[in-house]
């Protein structure tokens, strides 16, 4: 927001009467409450933009009195003084010297403090919005983070230019509105949007447009209407659709600026009670090696995200609300008990004692499963597996389990006992995969988000399904760089090297567009809202590819300045098999494309994933079809261009497929180009771009 320059020379002349009391010496502890008795005292309080130009008008002011100082010494060509003899010492002299030197001393002083003040410190001390905001009844607006409270900030600031109201008499009311409705002043400053309309209206744009494009391409492929025509239509369909969806969205990423998650700070890290925390990894063990692996795993995360302790604090007695649980499930056998079993749960059992032992805590615990029999598969495995090990481990959390469910699902859990300790609540389950790395302080940063209270997840009223905020919430997942060493196509295919994340993940798309983003496995969810809405919503034994029917039920969120780091495939077999995995799974929850589906007990009841959902599970399998939907196409017109006379040259199939392929690579560079650097950034910046480039290349 731009300041008018008369306000500017206001703000100048009140830095500059502070400066001339104090001879250029500044104090900041002084400074603030110069700047705001003078607010008081005039009432006329600073706005934001007016706080933030505070400290580049304040340097300014002192440099120039900076130029001023030495143009007067260059005028009278006192560069120095030479000592003299006491009876021939000007003492006029000396004392100008001594002024100079002292202004001079302090001027460098000062314009050092300035430099090293932070922003945040400033606002926090002399705006007077920002002491409105801290007061309200919620008192939540003092526990977040710096980067949400900027955001909230430039929110006020646009709304009072939108709507031409004075700053302090706007964030006045907006308190005084969110106290008097018991709520934090977020949910007034940021309203819903109508996000289902947005969803809609991107589903028919980019469905008409695609057919539109294809008829196009059509007609021009069969020199005018017809069956031929309408043939060449319907197979261009899938390839054009992708054309039109990367060009939508690289509009759309254009005109919409992504805004960073909200979050709450800790004081010092400590997660409070009401937020304690289970961290968890649901994985298939077979032996003892494994087992104690990945404990030993658990207890590098502990470490990266223990709370800080205060001074003299011994590490065993730090507050403690964050606890991690290995959960094993049963591979599948031929039998219900397999030979490992015993080896498996004495591994585990040893290995938590040993490590609450180690930290005198109960902060470790273990958990196995027995096996089902399991009609489609035809063997004994665990039930419905990751999806069922995760349902199991929620309700014993709960409390939900009898002790015949017990002995029935689990050969060991350690979780009862750990219940009986003097131990929290469980509020929020933070769910990883045994490749994901949960880096340092990454788990507070989680629980912080999802804390919010934007971000905390609302229910409808028959409670099947999450309205607004989140009952699940995701960092970006990026690839370790480790990783990218292990072969030649891990490197290819783990990075696009110079590339945005953003640019290239559409999943960020969704959040930022929609508000809501689509869970891919790791994440933090809410284990009160997430048992209960999904919880006997699924049919047994269909689904293999969980996590994104289950967002669509919950509302995932993005957490898009947060990242935790996952591995690979090294050989083009393995990310073959991991891809025919989830594209299985994609074609197994194609039934949520229609109003009613079928739930646990096979009964047919109101389909609860929204738009934006259905969209997303209809991409996926269009995207699953686009490759042999191109093949199909060239193929196509190598037979159709047989007959020239009536049809267009093959070349012209083959110019399309090329496009569609070179569409990722044409953005690309289009968005990288118009990124402009500093000047001495600018080398390493386009060899990064280059490699990049070369990188999407090989990979279209």
């Amino acid at each position: 927001m731009r300041i008018g320059a008369k306000r500017i020379e206001e703000i100048e002349s009140l830095i500059r009467g502070f400066l001339d009391g104090s001879h250029y010496q500044i104090d900041k502890h002084l400074f603030f409450k110069y700047l705001s008795e003078k607010q008081k005292e005039r009432s006329d309080y600073l706005s934001y933009p007016e706080v933030w130009s505070l400290l580049p008008l304040t340097k300014l002011v002192l440099i120039k009195e900076l130029a001023l100082l030495c143009e007067e010494l260059r005028a009278t060509g006192s560069y120095h003084y030479t000592p003299t003899d006491k009876s021939q010492a000007d003492m006029k002299q000396i004392d100008d010297a001594a002024r100079r030197n002292l202004k001079m001393m302090n001027l460098f002083n000062s314009l050092k403090k300035m430099t090293k003040l932070p922003m945040a410190e400033l606002i926090d001390e002399v705006s007077y919005s920002e002491q409105c905001l801290k007061d309200e009844k919620a008192g939540m607006y003092d526990e977040m983070y710096d980067k949400t409270k900027e955001d909230y900030r430039a929110k006020i600031v646009r709304q009072c230019r939108r709507k031409k109201l004075k700053e302090n008499d706007f964030v006045r009311k907006l308190v005084t509105d969110s106290d008097a409705a018991g709520q934090h002043v977020g949910w007034m400053l940021f309203p819903a949007k109508r996000w289902q309309a947005r969803a809609r209206w991107y589903v028919w744009i980019v469905v008409l447009a695609s057919i539109g494009l294809a008829l196009a391409f059509g007609i021009v492929a069969a020199k005018g209407m017809g069956w031929v025509a309408a043939i060449v239509a319907l197979l261009a369909v899938l390839p054009m659709s992708q054309i039109v969806i990367d060009l939508f969205n690289q509009l759309l990423r254009r005109i919409h600026k992504p805004r960073s998650t909200f979050k709450i700070k800790f004081k010092d890290g400590i997660i409070p009670e009401k937020y304690a925390t289970m961290v968890i990894m649901p994985t298939i063990l077979k032996n003892k090696q494994k087992t104690e692996e990945l404990l030993d795993q658990l207890e590098v995360y502990y470490l990266s995200n223990i709370n800080r302790a205060s001074k003299g604090q011994r590490l065993e007695r730090r507050p403690q609300n964050l606890f991690y649980t290995l959960i094993g499930d049963a591979a599948s056998y031929s039998e219900a008990d397999a030979p490992w079993d015993e080896e498996v749960v004495e591994a585990g059992q040893a290995k938590i004692k040993e490590l609450n032992e180690k930290y005198g805590a109960p902060i470790f615990n273990f958990v196995y499963r027995r096996r089902a029999w399991s009609e489609g598969e035809q063997t004994w495995l665990g039930h419905e597996r990751k999806r069922g090990a995760i349902l199991h481990f929620n309700d014993l959390l709960l409390g939900e389990t009898s002790e015949s469910e017990k002995a029935k699902r689990f050969r060991y859990e350690s979780i009862s006992q750990w219940q009986q300790l003097a131990v929290p609540d469980i509020q929020f389950v933070i769910t990883l995969d045994t490749d994901t790395e949960l880096v340092l302080y990454s788990a507070q940063k989680l629980i912080g988000a999802m804390a919010h209270p934007l971000n905390r997840a609302r229910m409808s009223k028959d409670g099947r399904r999450v309205d607004s905020g989140y009952g699940i919430m995701q960092p970006r997942v990026n690839v370790d760089v480790e990783v990218t060493n292990k072969s030649r196509y891990a490197q290819l295919f783990a990075g696009l090297g110079g590339l945005d994340v953003y640019t290239t993940a559409s999943f960020e798309l969704y959040q930022d567009i929609f508000d809501e983003g689509s869970f891919c496995g790791k994440g933090i969810y809410d284990l009160r809202v997430f048992q209960s809405v999904l919880k006997g919503t699924f049919p047994e034994n269909l689904i293999l590819s969980h996590d994104l029917i289950e967002g669509c039920h919950i509302r995932c969120g993005l957490i898009n300045d947060l990242e935790l780091f996952d591995d690979n495939p090294s050989n083009y077999i393995d990310d073959a098999k991991r891809h025919h995995r989830w594209t299985r799974g994609d074609w197994q929850i194609i039934g949520w494309l229609r109003n009613r589906v079928h739930n646990e007990r096979g009964e047919k009841v109101k389909n609860q994933v929204n738009t934006i959902g259905r969209w997303k599970i209809f991409d996926n399998l269009r995207r699953s079809m686009l490759s042999l939907s191109v093949v199909v196409l060239v193929f196509f017109g190598y037979v159709a261009s047989l007959d020239t006379s009536a049809h267009i040259s093959a070349a012209w199939y083959l110019l399309a497929a090329l496009i569609v392929v070179a569409s990722p690579i044409v953005f690309f560079i289009v968005g990288q180009l118009t990124k402009l650097p500093r000047f001495g950034r600018r080398y390493k910046y386009y060899m990064t771009l280059m490699r990049g480039f070369k990188v999407i290349v090989y990979r279209s």
